[in-house]
């Protein structure tokens, strides 16, 4: 099915089910339809089975928006007690249209009981309350944690009443939109004619060509960045390379350890939970990866980052007679808030000026770390007030918290956080406490779920069930990202309850699509009007065209602020000599013999910028290729003669810190014949002259 049509059906009101292979466009329609429904003033919940998938949509896992918690049931106690939280029955009664992203990690008990919820709070017996329900996910990803005694059967949410009870038109998107903006292939895309696409696609299908496992295995070549995701499929693994990449950091080591309270046996259970050491040992510069959601830092399970401080502070730790979780005046502080890309700022100036201040931030931040200075986060307390709160048994302790720089720029403080049980009045049966943090130069391949990678080293050698292969394969964007270390007899394999329900979805959506598009235009537009109406939105073209406007303009400025960020980024790469995946596609290229401009041309970039990249590559690879970029002698003999002139003179005023010739003093001697590109080129085949 296209895009296009998917999203007509959603217009309609029906309950969508929203699948598709890797590529196919599941979120961008997401997005199209949650635009649309703003426009239109209608009150839309986005949701999600994870926390990370839930920050990718700028919304909330479905436990804690339903109010269900992880509970895999509830008694009339329970929905009653639900009934009288006051966030979540205002949230739920308000909501026309629901949306639930990675719905193969929501176990069935779980949408059984969103459905019990919204039935009792909306008051309304149909199905989820009559709200219109769009899960969107692919259940070739690996099936919701559960019971040791569970099949597959017992877990997936397609098995569960409510699915039945919700009628969803099916939407199997077909498109593969994930490769199309390569105008030319990059190397390390493709093996033996097959992409990334064609080989997920093959998994999918179980239906495999000759050609698949040597193109998999010629992946164990690739040369990776430093900063590349390791996935892995036991944990053991995922720790020895945790340890050992820690082990290698020569700066001073941080251990925070964890403690818990109330019944010995719930204490042991949260503390298996959270599935992290009880010490843990931290340094600057360890990657790191959240495992805890924290809606005030704006962070979820699963986002990652790296430690670049230690904060000291003066607080009140946590302790053993309180039950206190860390609060709004705790450290825990979100040191540079995002902005928020899916809803519209009511006024576009107040928008332009929060980007600006915090381009501004961060310009100061990268400069500091470029001139090799360090970044202070300084906090301060009242010590009147602590002197007013503090008692014998809380005493003020000097801590130090980890300052972490997240994979999308913002740094966070991460302090002591809580993982509670409580009995049906609320009250704490048991609370474990710790940094919400673990070790993540390597993950486990459950973990890496909802993320989308760059680059990733994969070993698949120990697959111990079904599905893991296709979810590891599946988290990339190209080919080219992926070393592949080894694989096993079950790498490749499918569950076959997943398999079957696949190909199921797929004929579904065939038969609904052409019973669908047998209506006129007329006819989906009165459907689209009525839905609309039913949820009282509006249909003022006014209005919407406002809104249209609105969120052209905030996207303009989103756009400004990114590009801005990726130049602050690619400024601190340089000065720390990095180099990073994007430098590495410019290698790939240069390996097929592609000129600069082919390069530019091929990877939308400027070609000064593809010009550092090939500065970069001939100083780390000294037998890259570059061979066939070198400029003939009539063209490298008058930069050679206005190098060995500057030089010779040998005036301070040509040269920069490093005492290299200055590429400016080189254009400016030769009166602006040659472009600063073109001296750069020169240089690399004029050695020994040290620039």
């Amino acid at each position: 099915m296209k895009q296009a049509t998917a999203l007509d059906i959603l217009k309609t009101g029906k309950n969508v089910f929203l699948t598709g292979s890797a590529g196919a466009g599941k979120t961008y329609t997401i997005n199209q339809y949650l635009h649309y429904l703003r426009a239109r003033d209608v009150a839309v919940a986005v949701t999600a089975s994870t926390g990370i998938a839930a920050t990718h949509m700028n919304g909330m896992t479905i436990h804690s928006w339903a109010g269900i918690g992880i509970s895999n049931e509830l008694s009339a106690k329970d929905i009653a007690r639900i009934k009288k939280r006051t966030v979540v029955v205002e949230r739920i009664e308000r909501t026309k249209v629901l949306v639930i992203d990675e719905i193969s990690m929501l176990h069935r008990q779980q949408f059984e009981l969103i459905n019990q919820v919204l039935q009792a709070i909306k008051e309304n017996t149909l199905p989820f309350g009559g709200i219109q329900l769009l899960v969107a996910g692919d259940f070739f990803q690996l099936p919701p944690i559960g019971e040791p005694h569970e099949s597959n059967r017992d877990k997936f949410a397609f098995m569960a009443q409510a699915w039945l009870d919700a009628d969803f038109q099916i939407c199997y998107l077909s498109e593969q939109h994930r490769q199309k903006t390569d105008k030319i292939a990059v190397a390390g895309n493709t093996y033996y004619g097959l992409d990334l696409n064609a080989i997920l696609n093959q998994i999918r299908s179980q239906q495999f060509t000759p050609h698949i496992m040597p193109a998999l295995t010629a992946t164990a070549e690739h040369v990776l960045a430093d900063n590349r995701t390791r996935l892995f499929t036991h944990n053991v693994n995922v720790q020895a390379i945790n340890e050992q990449e820690l082990g290698k950091l020569t700066t001073a080591a941080h251990t925070f350890r964890a403690w818990g309270e109330g019944d010995e046996k719930l204490v042991e259970t949260l503390k298996k939970s959270v599935r992290n050491t009880p010490e843990l040992v931290l340094k600057l510069g360890a990657k790191v990866m959240f495992i805890k959601n924290n809606t005030e830092l704006n962070v979820s399970n699963g986002t990652m980052g790296k430690v670049v401080d230690f904060v000291a502070t003066t607080l009140k730790q946590p302790n053993k007679q309180t039950n206190d979780s860390p609060s709004k005046n705790s450290p825990s502080k979100n040191l540079s808030e995002p902005l928020d890309e899916q809803g519209l700022a009511a006024d576009a100036t107040a928008l332009l000026n929060a980007i600006e201040q915090e381009q501004q931030a961060d310009m100061a931040d990268l400069l500091d770390e470029v001139n090799g200075g360090q970044s202070q986060q300084t906090r301060q307390t009242d010590e009147d007030d602590i002197a007013a709160t503090d008692t014998a048994d809380d005493k003020l302790s000097e801590l130090l918290y980890p300052l972490v720089e997240l994979n999308d720029g913002r740094k966070v403080i991460a302090e002591y956080d809580s993982w509670r049980i409580d009995d049906e009045e609320g009250e704490i049966l048991a609370a474990y406490y710790h940094i919400p943090l673990t070790l993540a130069w390597a993950i486990t391949i459950h973990k890496s779920q909802g993320m989308t990678l760059d680059a990733a080293e994969v070993d698949l050698s120990k697959t111990f069930e079904k599905g893991q292969g296709y979810v590891a394969l599946s988290r990339l964007k190209q080919l080219s990202g992926l070393q592949l270390l080894g694989v096993n007899e079950l790498s490749l394999q499918l569950d076959p309850l997943a398999r079957g329900a696949d190909q199921r979805f797929q004929a579904i959506s065939a038969e609904q699509e052409g019973e669908f598009l047998t209506r006129s235009k007329k006819q989906l537009n009165d459907l689209h009007r009525e839905f609309i109406i039913q949820c009282r939105g509006t249909l003022d073209k006014e209005k919407i065209a406002a809104y249209e406007n609105r969120a052209k303009q905030q996207q303009k400025l989103i756009e400004k602020r990114r590009h801005a960020v990726q130049q602050l980024q690619s400024l601190a790469d340089d000065a720390a000599g990095v180099i990073t995946p994007t430098v590495l596609e410019t290698k790939a290229l240069l390996d097929e013999s592609l000129t600069i401009a082919e390069i530019a041309q091929a990877r939308n970039l400027a070609q000064s910028t593809v010009m550092g990249h090939i500065e970069k590559i001939a100083e780390h690879f000294p037998r890259a290729n570059i061979a066939h970029l070198r400029p003939d002698d009539e063209w490298l003999q008058p930069i050679d003669k206005a190098y060995q002139k500057i030089a010779k003179r040998d005036d301070k005023r040509d040269k920069d810190n490093d005492g290299k010739i200055k590429i400016r003093a080189i254009v400016e001697e030769l009166r602006n014949a040659y472009s600063y590109n073109d001296v750069k080129l020169a240089l690399l085949f004029l050695k020994p002259h040290g620039n």
